[in-house]
């Protein structure tokens, strides 16, 4: 490693951790890093703090703010976009099970569902492109949705709702974006979200006979029965809300 890369190195060390000495150790010195030290934390707190609103509002703020300290000084963050900030945190807590442990148990759940939505968001992606409901016969998940499931009823998680008793079925969600580019979710049976959770893991689009093929290697076959009259229908109600695309 030559010098340039040593330096900014030790530069970003000390920009990240005020810990850290860098330079002479003048009043000068520690003004200039000072600023750089302070503007780098304000702004990822600014993203941070509006990319997980629910979960700062459980957390003291002085342990919030102990929190991002933390992150910022000891996480490795891989993108240098802004927008990557709140999964780069999203990280930090899923690693950091010291971190978590003094967090309300539902605090990891709460904030990938948060991350979530901004994820769906700022997706690139687009539709795929329609065709003919009366001619088509294969399904696929919009690139605009994710189909998740937690132990907590997230959606109902709030200042005022706090949501802390543990599942006995995991709570199932289909997060996407809808037509106005606005940011929905849909709250899904277990049946639903194992139909959708086969065209999320397909390749290419499926026919509905395969989509039952798959469902048959994954249920018992009394399930395939009480499933296979809904399947359809199913399908074409996610079709409306642009869930699911017919091509």
């Amino acid at each position: 490693m030559n010098k340039t890369i040593e330096e900014q190195f030790a530069f970003a060390r000390a920009v990240r951790d005020p810990s850290v000495k860098y330079g002479a150790d003048t009043a000068e010195t520690r003004q200039r890093l000072g600023v750089y030290q302070q503007l780098v934390l304000s702004n990822i707190t600014q993203f941070v703090d509006s990319a997980f609103p629910v979960l700062k509002s459980f957390i003291r703020e002085e342990q919030w703010q102990s929190i991002l300290r933390h992150f910022v000084i000891h996480h490795r963050c891989d993108s240098p976009y802004f927008v990557d900030i709140s999964k780069a945190f999203l990280e930090y807590l899923h690693d950091n099970h010291a971190i978590t442990a003094s967090l309300p148990a539902f605090a990891r759940d709460l904030a990938h569902y948060e991350w979530l939505e901004i994820d769906i968001a700022t997706r690139q992606n687009s539709y795929p492109v329609t065709v003919n409901l009366n001619t088509a016969h294969r399904f696929t998940l919009s690139p605009l949705a994710e189909v998740v499931s937690y132990n907590y009823a997230v959606h109902q998680i709030s200042a005022e709702h706090a949501g802390t008793d543990l599942a006995a079925n995991p709570h199932h969600y289909c997060v996407y974006r809808d037509e106005d580019d606005e940011v929905q979710f849909s709250v899904l049976t277990p049946a639903s979200a194992l139909l959708l959770g086969v065209l999320a893991e397909a390749e290419q689009p499926l026919t509905e006979t395969l989509i039952l093929h798959h469902l048959e290697s994954l249920v018992e076959p009394a399930a395939i029965s009480r499933l296979k009259p809904y399947i359809a229908s199913t399908l074409h109600a996610f079709c409306e809300k642009k869930i699911v695309f017919m091509c």
